[in-house]
């Protein structure tokens, strides 16, 4: 398989990790655990249901700091698999 093919299917792959975890912790944990930037919606910087259900933030405790932490790790050691192997 192809450098290019790897690197689309961890890209799908990282897709559904991140919309598996937004499930698993639900919108009143995400919301206390994560603080969004932009608190007015003008054009440039609307999101669509799918951008808004994903769109996680920046960190504000603990739990937060650690998914964050756990993402970093997963998108390092996939990135560094799919390119080496």
């Amino acid at each position: 398989m192809d450098i290019d093919a790897r690197v689309g299917l961890t890209l799908l792959a990282w897709l559904v990790v991140v919309a598996v975890t937004s499930l698993v912790i639900g919108p009143e944990r995400k919301s206390k655990w994560f603080r969004t930037r932009d608190t007015s919606k003008s054009f440039l910087n609307r999101r669509g249901f799918l951008g808004d259900f994903m769109h996680f933030g920046v960190p504000r405790t603990r739990e937060g700091w650690a998914i964050c932490a756990c993402f970093l790790v997963m998108i390092l050691v996939t990135g560094y698999i799919a390119i080496r192997a």
